[in-house]
């Protein structure tokens, strides 16, 4: 009973896995204090001084991978709304478009 009431609780979060789960950065994974840090986990991904909740994932056609989230995010006080695009690139990096740009960020281990 108590192995079951488990599987039904973490089933929620097994099933917000992403391809893109991981921790990234734009330069240097060893600088604890870089603000090129991002990680994916789940349904959120947090940048330096900003967190977003990824809701209403879209898989775009003829781009393998390639997947469209809302992002509702929040930062240094302010919260506000977000489309972004997730891919990796042809070396395991994090694509990150939205409408500011792209951003490629190089998988941590």
């Amino acid at each position: 009973m108590r192995l079951s009431a488990l599987v039904v609780a973490l089933a929620p979060s097994l099933a917000l896995a992403t391809p893109f789960d991981g921790r990234y950065d734009m330069a240097d994974c060893q600088n604890p204090y870089s603000d090129g840090k991002v990680e994916v986990q789940g349904d959120a991904i947090t940048f330096y001084e900003t967190r977003c909740a990824l809701s209403n994932p879209t898989a775009v056609a003829d781009m393998a991978g390639a997947t469209f989230y809302d992002g509702a995010c929040s930062g240094e006080g302010q919260t506000w709304a977000r489309r972004m695009l997730l891919s990796r690139g042809i070396g395991g990096e994090l694509v990150v478009i939205d409408a500011d740009g792209t951003y490629i960020y190089q998988p941590c281990p």
